[in-house]
């Protein structure tokens, strides 16, 4: 079947060349697109990716010097909704826009997409990371939460979500909409990654250090589990222990939060290369999820966006997270990761020096992800999306 290429608007916060989860998703994704079969708006965001490839026609929202005060930065979700309706509007109009497709989180992109779908009649996608009603974030975003969500996907043509666990929560939530809700899980672009592999030379094993690695945001989502980490390596004394951080976040930040110390080391990649650098020279890889967090129903479904470029460095994976996460489940039911689900520093320290000395199983776990890797590339999850927005 010969499908017609229509025009799509992107609505998201975050978008490449930003570095974040929800950027590197849609990266993955909208890289297969042809350039001019969508427009992207997105909110300017720091830092930036300096070897970002992905080339598109969009427009920024540039708030960063209104966010310096506490009381707009906290309000800036919504009053940007305004300035986003007017300047949608006018892109719908200029570049013959067919559908709109809304990215979540990001309330305020996907209350404009909203609105933009009632003003035009466009058909509207949705495209959930994360929950939103159940995340309880503060009084006034529950409050708009259970106001837009169910109006928002009452709209949808087409719901979106990235992983099992939402699959299975808004198909019980909306029952009667579970036929349009359609998982479009997390990917990457093998291909893609494979070509800056080449570039990387892997040094021997050091016999007498292990080093461990973590890229990525450190935030309430994980920060008692990297905290438990910290502990958990100043408990060995067997081996030199060293813990890599590739972070964009605030040192003085990690610092009063305890993440810190003369066996931490924190810095952040520039490039997609130096990432990957850093991932390939790791003894154990680290994938963290709270267990005390202020969404405790988000940390049931969350599913880390990094965790295909772990698979793909071929290092065993050490995964820290509640028994009840979906990220510990998967982690056992597909065998990829070694699971430590208690907040227990004696038993993560048990756990890294498992994985370390037991070849066989980090040998194991690395195969196994090796495999499960293969169903997630990119260009096959990017075509299930074109064939939804240009069908429906």
């Amino acid at each position: 079947m010969i499908r017609t290429m229509k025009k799509t608007l992107i609505m998201s916060s975050s978008f490449p060349p930003s570095v974040s989860g929800t950027a590197t998703v849609l990266r993955n994704l909208f890289y297969h697109f042809p350039k001019d079969s969508y427009f992207v708006m997105r909110r300017s965001e720091e830092p930036l990716e300096i070897d970002s490839d992905l080339d598109y026609n969009g427009w920024t929202l540039d708030l960063r010097n209104l966010t310096r005060s506490r009381f707009i930065a906290r309000s800036i979700e919504y009053l940007q909704i305004p300035l986003l309706i007017i300047q949608g509007l006018r892109f719908m109009s200029k570049y013959k826009i067919d559908n709109i497709f809304a990215n979540f989180p990001g309330p305020g992109f996907c209350i404009t997409a909203f609105i933009l779908h009632k003003l035009t009649g466009k058909p509207l996608f949705i495209y959930m990371h994360d929950t939103w009603e159940e995340a309880k974030v503060n009084p006034v975003a529950v409050m708009v939460a259970k106001f837009f969500e169910k109006r928002i996907f009452d709209s949808c043509s087409r719901i979106f979500v990235i992983s099992e666990a939402l699959y299975k929560l808004y198909r019980c939530k909306y029952e009667y909409r579970r036929n349009n809700i359609i998982l479009l899980p997390h990917s990457i672009n093998i291909d893609k990654w494979r070509r800056i592999q080449k570039n990387i030379e892997v040094k021997p094993k050091d016999s007498q250090c292990i080093k461990i690695v973590f890229t990525g945001a450190i935030y309430a989502m994980n920060l008692d589990a990297m905290q438990n980490l910290i502990k958990a390596v100043n408990l060995i004394s067997e081996k030199d222990v060293r813990v890599t951080i590739c972070t964009s976040i605030n040192p003085e930040w990690l610092k009063a939060k305890g993440i810190c110390g003369p066996k931490v080391d924190t810095f952040f990649a520039e490039t997609r290369q130096d990432l990957y650098s850093i991932q390939r020279q790791a003894d154990i890889l680290f994938l963290p999820m709270g267990f005390n967090t202020p969404f405790p129903e988000e940390s049931k479904t969350a599913f880390p966006t990094k965790i295909f470029d772990y698979m793909l460095a071929n290092r065993p994976i050490l995964v820290h997270a509640p028994p009840d996460s979906f990220l510990a489940k998967k982690a056992r039911e597909e065998g990829f990761g070694l699971v430590i689900d208690a907040l227990d520093p004696v038993r993560l320290k048990e756990g890294i020096l498992e994985l370390y000395y037991n070849k066989g199983l980090a040998d194991q776990l690395c195969e196994r992800a090796q495999t499960i890797v293969q169903r997630h590339d990119s260009f096959k999850i990017s075509k299930l999306l074109q064939r939804e927005l240009w069908t429906a």
